[in-house]
């Protein structure tokens, strides 16, 4: 009978999760399943369930027929709902679910081993130390939208001055140029400059022929 609830409860677990099965049929016997131990009686029974990071989801199945299991270990995979008070309440095991941030241990146990999902046992000064609140990384993000509304406003000022200087000196350059094609055009040559009544006569007559 010991046996068989073993199995009804593996069972279940394998219909719940299929990719737990592996090939051999009887997870006591060599080569036996990676994830259970089980026991040196006659009739093995599983005595620790090691589910870390199996990707397993949905609420806790039910493990209340495996009355022989010392350990189990649930941590990081994405339980949800309430521990049942068959794994919360039994002094005997020794349960593991760090890392299931969804579920919710028991209340209704006086005294309950079962720890916080959300434990952390290997937390160190580095890992506080590199811990960013919520507040200070929304405090860092509001602060720039302010650098963009200042920097894109002189950013836009600067090369609005840029445009009006070059307006202006291209304004100037036509103003010369037009003053200059409408000015009286200036003697060629300077003699030109001479009085009529300076300019020598040439009084030595021309050559008549004969």
């Amino acid at each position: 009978m010991e046996l068989i609830d073993s199995v009804l409860g593996l069972a279940a677990l394998c219909t719940q999760y299929p990719w737990l099965l592996e090939d051999n049929e009887d997870p006591c016997l060599p080569p036996k399943w990676t994830w259970i131990q089980c026991n040196a009686d006659a009739s093995p029974r599983v005595i620790e369930l090691d589910l870390n990071s199996k990707i397993l989801f949905g609420e806790l199945p039910d493990f209340s027929s495996m009355d022989a299991l010392q350990i189990m270990n649930l941590a990081y995979n994405l339980f949800t709902g309430a521990v049942p008070d068959s794994l919360a309440c039994n002094e005997k095991l020794k349960l593991s679910l760090e890392g299931n941030a969804d579920l919710l241990t028991s209340t209704s146990c006086s005294t309950s081993n079962t720890p916080s999902p959300t434990a952390n046992r290997n937390t160190d000064s580095s890992t506080t130390s590199s811990f960013r609140s919520p507040a200070t990384t929304s405090r860092k993000k509001s602060k720039l939208p302010v650098i963009l509304g200042t920097a894109i406003p002189a950013f836009v000022v600067f090369w609005i001055a840029v445009g009006i200087f070059a307006i202006f000196r291209h304004k100037a350059k036509t103003a010369a140029a037009v003053a200059e094609a409408c000015a009286p055009p200036g003697p060629s040559n300077p003699k030109d400059n001479i009085p009529m009544e300076e300019i020598p006569m040439n009084t030595r007559p021309n050559n008549m022929s004969p």
